[in-house]
């Protein structure tokens, strides 16, 4: 019966694992049900325009409207499950803004996201501690001035260090650090 507002009026820079996280935090109160969160949108309008073409708004009710036309940005995709088609979409968006043929590196990093989003269903949960549906977030920026594309993959799990201590319940090398463990 609580209610949290988030105030993004002033900010004036984002990123996309920011934006992933938000819709992450978002999802897990609107599947327990224990807290209404609305919010506002950037007045800085390059933030304006990422939260736009992200697809931010897809996932959130909204008065924005749901039409636009990404630029540099692969629109935020989810999932519960392994998701083929998603991966060769967003490697199919990078091979685009990169102008570059699918190649062994192309295969190698829709391996990777296939195997993060396989990760996050085989570990990020314990079954009993969980309350919510295990879920996977992805989208790719493209940066223009580096020719670089960047991917962001996040799920709503336990975390590596957590895992990890799950997994090896720490009996087999005393960790002094989480970055030690990982």
């Amino acid at each position: 019966d609580k209610h949290l507002f988030i105030d993004l009026e002033n900010v004036t820079m984002i990123s996309s694992d920011a934006v992933l996280y938000l819709l992450s935090v978002f999802d897990i109160c609107k599947q327990l049900g224990k807290l209404n969160v609305t919010g506002n949108a950037p007045k800085d309008q390059k933030c304006k325009k990422y939260f736009l073409e992200s697809g931010f708004y897809n996932y959130v009710k909204s008065d924005f409207s749901k039409r636009y036309t990404p630029d540099n940005i692969f629109e935020i995709k989810t999932g519960e499950n392994v998701d083929q088609e998603n991966a060769f979409q967003v490697v199919q968006f990078s091979l685009n803004k990169l102008r570059e043929s699918a190649s062994v590196v192309s295969t190698r990093i829709q391996g990777s996201i296939l195997e993060c989003m396989g990760n996050v269903m085989e570990h990020a949960y314990e079954t009993k501690a969980i309350r919510h549906k295990p879920k996977w977030w992805i989208t790719s920026v493209y940066n223009q001035d580096r020719n670089v594309v960047s991917y962001t993959i996040l799920d709503n799990g336990m975390g590596i260090p957590s895992t990890i201590r799950k997994r090896m319940r720490e009996k087999l090398l005393p960790f002094t650090t989480d970055s030690e463990m990982i």
